[in-house]
Parts: structure tokens; sequence; C-alpha cells
């Protein structure tokens, strides 16, 4: 079986590649994530190279796979007049500026934004693994603001992660295993991350009141 995935270029996106690899683990995969808009890496420009690709000859899947994105109107009517292309096509996707996309039988849209991405295609895989549905709430918890979630502490850490490995290695680490971040290197990565983030605000902080303490002295 050969996917060929677009993803968006967050941690969301790049959990449901991880998840992606853990439904599918016997399928040939490639992976492109993108972004919204018009740069090298946006999601239609990527999407219409390989569907020329594709009506080329130059490229074939078994399985077009989008998740935590949709293209444009213009390509998404590409893909219904090519969807015969493929055994199947599948977006997913829960921005509320793409509902419009639900009209489609190969999307998925959460119009109400009930679940990330990543956890959108963790349950249409149906295959349960406790550390893989941890690391998805808490993907889902980060990605959908849910501050009162007991995944929430962990969202936050994972997406420092993202954020500094970058969507490449984050995939790579997290694709051999979902407690990465618990068990390997990358859980004495964290703190020091969280220190980070912690001394910048600091310093942001300390600017701005010697800001104003400097503005409370002209005026004197």
């Amino acid at each position: 079986m050969i996917i060929r995935q677009f993803t968006h270029g967050d941690a969301d996106g790049a959990g449901a590649a991880i998840v992606a690899a853990f439904v599918f683990p016997d399928a040939e995969r490639e992976v492109t994530y993108c972004q919204y808009g018009t740069g090298h890496d946006a999601i239609d420009v990527n999407v219409t190279k390989f569907l020329n690709a594709v009506e080329a000859g130059k490229a074939k899947a078994d399985l077009l796979l989008i998740t935590d994105i949709c293209p444009s109107p213009e390509v998404c009517k590409r893909i219904e007049a090519m969807k015969d292309s493929f055994d199947r096509v599948l977006v997913q996707d829960h921005h509320g500026t793409t509902a419009w996309a639900a009209t489609y039988l190969w999307m998925q849209h959460e119009a109400k934004n009930e679940r990330s991405g990543t956890k959108m295609l963790f349950d249409e895989g149906g295959v349960f693994n406790q550390a893989a549905d941890d690391f998805v709430n808490a993907i889902d918890a980060y990605d959908r603001w849910q501050l009162d979630s007991p995944h929430r502490a962990r969202g936050e850490d994972l997406n420092l992660l993202y954020k500094f490995l970058g969507f490449e290695l984050f995939v790579k680490e997290f694709g051999k295993s979902f407690e990465a971040d618990k068990t390997g290197w990358l859980s004495h990565l964290v703190p020091v991350l969280k220190a980070r983030v912690e001394g910048t605000i600091e310093a942001i902080i300390k600017n701005r009141m010697d800001g104003a303490v400097h503005v409370d002295k002209e005026k004197r």
C-alpha cells in the first residue's frame, strides 16, 4: 500500500503523520508538511504538484491522505475530478474556515472543532494503544486549547519539543515511541526548554517594568 500524505506544519499535523505510521505500519509512505498561503510549502502548491505527477504517470498512491489542513476550493474540485486515480481519498480537518469542504464524500470535517487532526486520524484508524492514546490526547488538548484537560500540560511540552526539533525530527523520534518525551533523550530536553521559555518571559516582564519606571521618571 502506498500512502501520499500532506499534513499541517504544526504539532497537530506532525502528530497526524506519526499516527499514520502507527495505523498503517506496513505501508510505503511519503509525507509532506504544508502551510496555508502561497509559498513553496503551501498546501495548494504541493498537492497540485502531486496531482500533476499522477496525471503524467510519474507518481501514484493507493491512499491520498490530507490531515489537519484543507486545500482551496479549486484544488478540492480537482481532487474530486481525480478521485478515481486512488483507491481512497481521505481529507480530515477541523478548522472553521474549511467547513465548506464537508460537502465532499471524502472529506471529514469537525464542524464544532470536537477533535484535532491527530485525534481524527487516530479514531479513524481504530487501532488502540494506551501510549498512543495518551500522546494523541496531549496533542489534542494543546491544539484545541483545552485548558482544563489533564493532558494539557504534556501537550504544552510536546509543542515546545516540536518548535525546537522541527517537523522531521519530531516525527522521527515519536515515530519510534509515543513516550519519547518521557523515556528517551527528549525527557532531558523538556525541562531545559521550559526553563528557557520561563527565562524569556521573565526578561520580557523585567524589560517592560524597567521601561515603565523610565517613563515614570521622565514624567516627573
